[in-house]
């Protein structure tokens, strides 16, 4: 049988999603709470994988059981008491044996919340603190170069891809959580190694009057090798949600 699990995490506390022989991953705390609930070897497959830091609110992963999960609510009981409280399913649902969590995809939004100007102390550990006052004009203008199909090899730290590190957003937008915090919400096909934090970090710096646009309008669609060196830290970013 095959299942599709929901979950959130607080990614601070782990060396990022994948599975490392440090065992201190999303991935090897959720496989290691499996394993004693099912008795069995259980291997997750996610939508993606998230880095260092990042956070999810809405993460997918599937897996294979050899037997039919009686009660699926009890069984979500016993895995949040099982596995790290910085980790918490929301949802588990029998799936075809055909779904991928990964491949099946149709898109993923992530957001990224900038605390600008003025310090919160309560956002210090999931917002990314930017000193600088912001142009909105500016902030927008330097966003919507992203949206529709480009080439993003200048905005990642993938060095080979199968697609020519083309991909297609859909959607990007500006929302004010409340004084001096932001949400930067981008919705695409799919996103590169570090793509994300590297486009927040050009806007911010357009908008802050550090940066030209002309600095991304040259970047972008260009196949010459001419990486962007500025990246946004990982505490501000998260995976938002998945389509399927």
């Amino acid at each position: 049988m095959r299942y599709l699990l929901n979950f959130a995490y607080d990614g601070s506390t782990f060396n990022g999603y994948q599975t490392q022989l440090s065992h201190d991953t999303i991935q090897d705390k959720i496989q290691d709470a499996l394993k004693i609930l099912l008795k069995e070897n259980i291997i997750i497959y996610a939508s993606g994988r998230t880095d260092k830091g990042v956070h999810a609110l809405n993460q997918y992963a599937h897996f294979d059981y050899s037997s039919q999960i009686a009660d699926v609510n009890k069984f979500l009981y016993s895995l949040n008491a099982l596995v790290s409280p910085n980790i918490f399913f929301k949802s588990c649902k029998e799936v075809s044996s055909s779904f991928h969590a990964r491949f099946n995809a149709l898109s993923k939004t992530y957001v990224y919340i900038v605390n600008y100007e003025k310090y919160d102390v309560f956002a210090k550990n999931n917002a990314f603190f930017y000193h600088y006052s912001l142009d909105f004009h500016k902030l927008n203008e330097a966003l919507n170069l992203f949206l529709g199909k480009h080439n993003f090899k200048n905005f990642t730290a993938k060095e080979e891809d199968e697609n020519n590190f083309v991909r297609t957003i859909f959607r990007v937008e500006i929302k004010q959580i409340k004084d001096n915090l932001i949400a930067l919400i981008f919705e695409g096909e799919g996103f590169m190694r570090y793509m994300v934090r590297t486009l927040v970090m050009n806007v911010l710096e357009v908008a802050s009057n550090r940066l030209e646009i002309s600095e991304i309008q040259k970047r972008l669609d260009h196949e010459e090798n001419l990486p962007s060196n500025y990246k946004a830290p990982s505490l501000g970013l998260y995976l938002f949600d998945v389509k399927y």
